[in-house]
């Protein structure tokens, strides 16, 4: 869904949820220390955590909250909205790539490769 991040770049953000009412944030913009801020934010880190993980999620409460389920709205800039023709391009790409392997496999015979 979202693409990887890079290091390098300076604008990167890493969130960390710790708890429901507490994340951490790293950052390469100068913002240090502890900083207060709305739940509803804590609150959408957590969801996006916890609908990304693959398999499990850990809480340190037997709580959670509705939104962390809520797989939420994909951002007008997100990165599959402003490179959708391009993913698109390449998934006509993929696909005849694989017309001509198919092709390949049956001029071929199997005992011969």
């Amino acid at each position: 869904m979202y693409q990887s991040p890079g290091l390098i770049y300076e604008t990167i953000q890493i969130t960390l949820p710790i708890s429901p009412e507490q994340c951490i944030f790293l950052n390469r913009q100068g913002i240090k220390g502890y900083l207060p801020i709305k739940q509803i934010m804590v609150d959408d880190i957590n969801r996006r955590t916890r609908f990304h993980a693959e398999e499990h999620f850990v809480i340190r409460k037997n709580e959670k909250r509705d939104i962390w389920f809520d797989p939420g709205i994909e951002p007008e800039d997100s990165w599959e909205k402003e490179h959708q023709k391009s993913t698109e391009e390449i998934e006509e790409g993929l696909k005849k790539t694989w017309d001509i392997l198919e092709k390949m496999a049956t001029i071929i015979p199997r005992n011969q490769t």
